[in-house]
């Protein structure tokens, strides 16, 4: 069908028929064009028909998720059941030589029941302890050190535990350095018992004025400090301010240098590389200048 142009608008507000058609000009058009469209925000009957897929994928994503969580459920399931099955703490090794090894008991209601399973022979003259340096009033331990000294050798191997540690125990903050806190010495045998597999042969407790005061009975101690370390807790009483680089430490300084971990990238297991690496530095300086050292003075 054939329209003779007009200056004037269509009727059509969708624009069936154009409007700058120009007068003696022709159009052609199809009803489709015709077809009024609806208002904004309602769809017509081709958008309902468009809908349809759409509804389509999300029901398929709906399903996949579903899918992929139940396989997760499943698997952390049988995680579980095999960790429960398979994962048990280590059997609690009694050396043959170990009469002068402190005596421990067997605690109920701390999640642990211990019965001694196994013995051993002592590993030629090797004897373990562990050194704890205690916090400053929390009774919590900040350093814990498993040392195996062997006697014919003459040698020191030394294991630090993280104070972070998770352990299994009944109290609420289940950390390595809370065994002191709730257990004491034999709390502190035991806990170690449950992640080495043997009880240690000794131990030795030193707080901080003890560490202090040692440091000071050796004049000192010539330390390549790693970083600087600023720190200041007056809580703790504790104001730590000491340059990088090569220092010769008082008892006071060389505390501060073993107690500072908020510099650490990777916090208290950064210490513990400075506090192995400072007690190492120590143990030279002592046998450097052990002839004119009072060992009995020292273990005093």
């Amino acid at each position: 069908m054939k329209l003779f142009g007009s200056s004037k608008k269509s009727k059509h507000s969708g624009g069936a028929v154009r409007d700058n058609v120009q007068q003696g000009e022709s159009y052609e058009y199809n009803e489709n064009e015709m077809r009024e469209r609806p208002e904004r925000g309602v769809p017509d009957s081709g958008d309902k028909r468009r809908d349809k897929p759409r509804k389509r994928k999300k029901n398929t994503a709906l399903k996949v998720i579903f899918v992929v969580l139940l396989v997760i459920f499943v698997l952390l399931t049988a995680f579980l059941i095999w960790y429960k099955i398979s994962v048990k703490p280590p059997e609690i090794t009694k050396l043959l030589s170990n009469s002068n090894a402190p005596k421990t008991t067997t605690t109920e209601g701390e999640g642990r029941k211990t019965a001694p399973s196994a013995t051993a022979q002592r590993k030629g003259e090797d004897y373990t302890f562990v050194i704890l340096g205690t916090d400053d009033g929390n009774g919590n331990t900040d350093t814990i050190m498993v040392v195996d000294f062997n006697t014919e050798n003459y040698t020191v191997d030394v294991v630090s535990i993280p104070r972070d540690t998770m352990v299994n125990v009944s109290w609420a903050v289940k950390k390595a350095n809370t065994f002191w806190a709730y257990g004491g010495t034999d709390g502190v045998i035991r806990g170690l018992s449950d992640i080495f597999g043997y009880e240690v042969d000794f131990y030795a407790v030193v707080n901080l004025q003890a560490f202090k005061i040692l440091v000071d009975s050796i004049g000192g101690v010539d330390y390549d400090v790693p970083r600087d370390m600023n720190y200041e807790d007056p809580g703790q009483d504790l104001y730590i301010h000491i340059n990088q680089g090569m220092q010769h430490l008082d008892g006071s300084q060389a505390l501060g240098v073993v107690r500072y971990r908020s510099g650490y990238a990777n916090s208290d297991i950064g210490r513990i590389g400075t506090q192995q690496d400072f007690m190492a530095t120590v143990i030279n300086q002592v046998l450097a200048n052990k002839n004119s050292l009072k060992i009995t003075d020292l273990a005093n």
